[in-house]
């Protein structure tokens, strides 16, 4: 029985170790391993959403959140929220066709404008 002890307080300390190296390794460059196929996902035209959102440093603010967490987190959110606040009239329409939920073109293309403006939706 005290081999039993031992081996759960072992490994209770292998887990925390774990955790350390993971942890760490999140701020290195193993911490942005895929953040370039986001990039590429996303596309140019979504990113200058992002940019016109959130300024010029848009990509390491991003970086910083894909590091906490991919799926699920703050990342998922502000890429929805950027995407919504940079949308221009102008980018509008390719928008549509990209996010794929808006069947109109030109209804966005209104939103867009009356965002921009400050007009009642």
């Amino acid at each position: 029985m005290e081999d039993l002890g031992t081996m759960v307080l072992a490994t209770g300390a292998l887990g925390t170790a774990s955790f350390g190296i993971v942890e760490a390794l999140k701020w290195t460059r193993v911490g942005l391993c895929g953040f370039g196929q986001l990039r590429r996902i996303l596309g140019d035209e979504v990113m200058g959403c992002l940019r016109r959102a959130y300024g010029p440093n848009v990509v390491e603010y991003l970086q910083a959140l894909y590091r906490e967490g991919r799926t699920s987190g703050e990342l998922p959110r502000t890429l929805r929220q950027g995407a919504r606040i940079g949308l221009t009239k102008e980018a509008a329409g390719e928008r549509a066709h990209q996010f794929g939920a808006v069947g109109n073109r030109q209804a966005l293309e209104d939103v867009a404008h009356k965002l921009v403006t400050g007009e009642d939706l």
